[in-house]
Order: C-alpha cells, then sequence, then structure tokens
C-alpha cells in the first residue's frame, strides 16, 4: 500500500514559517481526541520525566491551575490514548484497519521532520491525512 513512500526525506529543515499548522505535530494535534489542555499536560509530563523541569514547574506552568487540575487532565489524556489504542486494536480485529499498513503509517510519521520546510508543509500534511483515511477500510 505504502510503496511509493520509500524514499521520504527525513532531513529536518530548519526553514519554518509560522502559519495555524506550521509543524506536523501541530497538524495531527489538530486531528486527533485530545484537548489542548491535554496535550500541554502529556507535554509537561514528558518534559518532567526528561528532567528538563520538577513536576512543580510542570504544575506552576500551567496559569492559574490547579496542581489537581493539572493532574486530572494527565489522567483523561492518558484514559483517552488508551481508549484510542483499545479501538486501533478493535478496529484491526473487524479488519477495519491493517496492522501492517497501521504499522508502516506509524513508522513513516515518525521519520517525517517535525518541521517541513513551509513549501512541503501541506504536502506532509495531505499526505498524511489521505493515508490515514486510507488505512480505514469502511
Amino acid at each position: 500500500m505504502f510503496q511509493f513512500l520509500r524514499n521520504v526525506n527525513t532531513k529536518k529543515e530548519t526553514e519554518f514559517s509560522y502559519r495555524m499548522e506550521s509543524t506536523l505535530d501541530q497538524f495531527l494535534e489538530s486531528r486527533c481526541s485530545l484537548t489542548s489542555a491535554q496535550i500541554t499536560a502529556v507535554k509537561l509530563r514528558k518534559q518532567v520525566e526528561r528532567g528538563d523541569m520538577s513536576p512543580r514547574e510542570a504544575v506552576v506552568s500551567r496559569a492559574n491551575k490547579s496542581a489537581g487540575s493539572y493532574y486530572r487532565v494527565l489522567s483523561q489524556a492518558k484514559a483517552n490514548i488508551t481508549q484510542s489504542i483499545f479501538t486501533i486494536l478493535l478496529a484491526s480485529r473487524l479488519d477495519i484497519t491493517s496492522p501492517d499498513d497501521f504499522q508502516r503509517l506509524l513508522t513513516l510519521v515518525s521519520k517525517l521532520p517535525s518541521e517541513p520546510a513551509p513549501r512541503e508543509l501541506e504536502k506532509v500534511n495531505s499526505l498524511v491525512e489521505a493515508l490515514v483515511k486510507r488505512l480505514v477500510m469502511l
């Protein structure tokens, strides 16, 4: 299914233009089931895990939000991600998606530059969206 993707350029481009979806991550975020608060909480949690900030700094960085709110939103994000994984597993069992094609799509997305050159961004986003739609065989 993805034969035409073999020569994907994985070199990270440094050229950047600001627009609503200026990175692949922003494109994916705009189409995922996580809320912006959940995405922020997950990103902060990953920074804590990497040692880039303390848990307290992560909580404080969410202006005017309580520690309880941070952990509740993080828990909701975990539940949404877990539910999404179960959805993918069920879709595979029901022959709605192909596990092999899904694995190839995951590999492709992990190799794509997060910030492609502005002239390439629309092509990358369109390619990913088309492949996702093609992956769901309904």
